[in-house]
């Protein structure tokens, strides 16, 4: 499983996309409540936002994947998953901004961006999932199990990490906030985003690449060998082999030279004879009594 392209490199994708969705989750609460001043039903309906465009793109992604294969829906996901990540960034603006494009009350410019990962996220993770047991299909349950393993203490030490950045390094106290916590936390997800897109795209994509190319040599050459064999040993036409196939070994006593005779596989009388070594006499010639 460490080998296998697919395996490791998809599982880490999901893994980020994953600790993204974490990440929100676990802060966007307080963004909505504390810096938005929005009362809990509100902001419980706004934190639903992003499950709900999860949905919709899993059944899309569900319609597609009857014409396309996973890895072209993985590829479609991750080419629109550019888009949050970049919206995150122009919604946070420069560091410190006072009039930045989330600042109160614009609102959904902090819920658009999270909505649009979730979406990203649902679309993409499934046919991930079907690359990641495809070579695995004899033992898909520790397979599955392990890459969900992988998935879940990545995410959950990343979600940690950000959680730590979103209360500026633990400064934050019960009653004492600071200030920029939307913003931090548009950073931080940008961030995993990145690393995500960066990742998939620079890694995963050339060494899956790379061992296509591998595969499509060894096959070649399987196929050279096979067909080099055919002819040494016939392909079942009509005519004698041009050639026959000698191997040459060193004179006995009586100074012969054993010769190894390849003849044409067939059932007629002058062919499917089995090789056979004759002492440096013709093939056709009678046996010596």
């Amino acid at each position: 499983m460490a080998f296998n392209a697919d395996f490791v490199g998809l599982t880490m994708t999901a893994a980020f996309c994953m600790a993204c969705v974490r990440a929100m989750l676990s802060n966007i609460s307080f963004v909505y409540t504390h810096y938005y001043q929005l009362s809990t039903a509100i902001g419980g309906l706004l934190i639903s936002i992003p499950p709900l465009c999860g949905f919709i793109s899993s059944l899309i992604a569900a319609r597609l994947a009857a014409k396309t294969t996973p890895a072209s829906l993985a590829r479609y996901g991750m080419a629109a998953g550019i888009v949050p990540p970049v919206l995150m960034l122009i919604s946070a603006g420069w560091p410190q901004c006072t009039d930045c494009l989330y600042a109160r009350p614009r609102w959904y410019m902090t819920t658009a961006p999270c909505a649009l990962v979730a979406a990203v996220g649902f679309f993409a993770l499934p046919a991930m999932q079907v690359l990641v047991l495809h070579d695995f299909k004899d033992m898909s349950g520790l397979a599955g199990g392990i890459s969900k393993l992988v998935m879940t203490l990545t995410s959950t030490l990343a979600s940690m990490l950000v959680s730590f950045y979103f209360s500026d390094w633990g400064r934050d106290h019960k009653g004492s906030y600071t200030h920029y916590h939307t913003q931090r936390l548009l950073y931080a997800l940008a961030a995993i985003l990145l690393v995500m897109q960066l990742w998939f795209w620079l890694v995963y994509i050339p060494i899956k690449r790379c061992g296509r190319r591998r595969r499509q040599a060894a096959s070649s050459n399987a196929n050279a060998n096979a067909a080099g064999a055919s002819i040494l040993f016939g392909a079942g036409d009509d005519q004698p082999l041009p050639l026959s196939a000698r191997r040459q070994a060193s004179p006995d006593a009586n100074g012969f030279v054993p010769t190894l005779m390849v003849w044409p596989l067939d059932a007629s009388s002058t062919r499917g004879r089995v090789p056979s070594i004759n002492n440096g006499a013709p093939a056709n010639a009678p046996a010596a009594r």
